[in-house]
């Protein structure tokens, strides 16, 4: 059997077996002390009613840290340079629908008046006590930002799976 590196598909034990073609998300942790910029998705099919941090998808021949300034620009009019991203965790998740790879940044520089852009997918948008935050978090994201605490609000930097299920016998 040919290799089909263009469709994702290699042989394997006599077998085609798919490779993921996972969807690249990014996510902006925008701090400002101890603050964290969230904001709350409202009218929208995704998440709706939840808190979560500034993201959006990664664009075809856009680098990870375009897109997280151009994201953050189009929802809150701050400005951050792409040097002044710092990489914070990297999720591997998986839904119903897709595999995603979530590449969460943090900057603690930035310019701009926050101003809420998209309000038709936004109710709010604000700097809270990174350990005060709103108890209705977008689970994956409350994930990580329970992981990175608030006290170094991500001096580490990590790798997280979420949505897999564990193999027969053993853990996730």
């Amino acid at each position: 059997m040919k290799t089909d590196h263009m469709h994702g598909i290699a042989p394997t034990n006599g077998a085609a077996v798919e490779h993921q073609r996972p969807l690249l998300a990014v996510y902006c942790l925008v701090l400002k002390g101890r603050e964290l910029l969230v904001l709350k998705r409202t009218g929208t099919e995704y998440a709706n009613g939840f808190w979560s941090v500034p993201a959006g998808h990664v664009d075809q021949r856009e680098s990870l840290l375009a897109a997280a300034s151009r994201e953050l620009e189009e929802e809150t009019g701050l400005l951050v340079t792409e040097k002044a991203w710092s990489f914070v965790a990297l999720m591997h998740r998986q839904t119903e629908r897709r595999n995603i790879i979530d590449v969460f940044l943090k900057a603690e520089e930035f310019s701009g008046d926050l101003t809420n852009r998209e309000p038709e997918k936004h109710g709010a948008l604000g700097f809270r006590n990174i350990s005060e935050l709103p108890r209705s978090v977008v689970p994956y994201v409350k994930e990580v930002l329970d992981r990175i605490g608030s006290e170094q609000a991500g001096a580490t930097p990590f790798l997280l799976q979420y949505g897999w299920e564990s193999p027969p016998g053993g853990p996730n």
